[in-house]
């Protein structure tokens, strides 16, 4: 389902420089702000790649509302709590009535919750232009904390391996021109070409998150147990 995410800046909390070397990794000739974005970038991929944040996180999102009782796909899964619901009913061509809403969640773990208009709401629309009411309902705006536990990915060691190995990627992309996009080697193959037989070493395009490259699928394949798959995807 379609909606428009507003998601605060997240990402360069997890790992540093310190944790970075320890992990097994060069910084090169890298600068010290490269590798704070590279960070933060690939805590972000992280977060698109698990469905989740990696510690509690508030959103807000504005999604199609269709009818009563209507349930919403969340773009991320792990919810902890619905913080707020506003409903949006176009009363003229110009004016919205702002409606309060309740919430129900139905699976947190996948992001599902399910909203209606709240027993207790008071609004009223005494100052509008006009009485027409010519959508009813469109669309609800709906506050929203998501994520892991604090502190529960620090103590990962799956999930800290993979962010190294991301950081790894995304900061020899920034400090190598690009020549990390080709990073990964495949296997070496045999090929033959009239009567000459070539040995060619063929390289695989990194196209994180995560996939392609042998290193890609190692992330992936590290932090399987923390991907929730059924929400919706994270735009932004």
């Amino acid at each position: 389902m379609d909606a428009d995410i507003f998601v605060p800046k997240f990402g360069g909390t997890y790992i540093d420089d310190a944790l970075f070397v320890q992990l097994g990794f060069f910084t090169g000739t890298s600068t010290a702000f490269q590798r704070s974005i590279a960070y933060g970038v690939a805590e972000s991929q992280m977060v698109r790649a698990m469905g989740t944040f990696i510690e509690p996180t508030t959103f807000t999102g504005t999604f199609p509302f269709v009818d009563p009782f209507h349930t919403i796909e969340l773009p991320v899964g792990q919810i902890i709590s619905v913080n707020d619901v506003r409903l949006y009913e176009r009363v003229s061509d110009q004016t919205d009535r702002i409606i309060s809403g309740t919430s129900m969640m139905l699976d947190p773990r996948n992001g599902y919750i399910r909203i209606d208009i709240s027993r207790f709401d008071n609004s009223s629309c005494s100052g509008c232009p006009g009485t027409v009411n010519n959508r009813g309902i469109y669309k609800a705006e709906i506050s929203v904390t998501a994520g892991y536990q604090t502190g529960m990915m620090v103590n990962n060691p799956s999930f800290i391996a993979a962010l190294g190995m991301a950081a790894d990627i995304v900061t020899k992309e920034l400090s190598d021109e690009g020549l990390a996009v080709e990073f990964e080697e495949g296997p070496i193959r045999t090929l033959q070409v009239g009567r000459v037989i070539k040995t060619v070493d063929t390289k695989r395009y990194m196209d994180t998150p995560f996939g392609e490259s042998y290193r890609a699928k190692t992330i992936r394949n590290l932090i399987k147990p923390l991907i929730i798959k059924r929400v919706g995807k994270l735009g932004r």
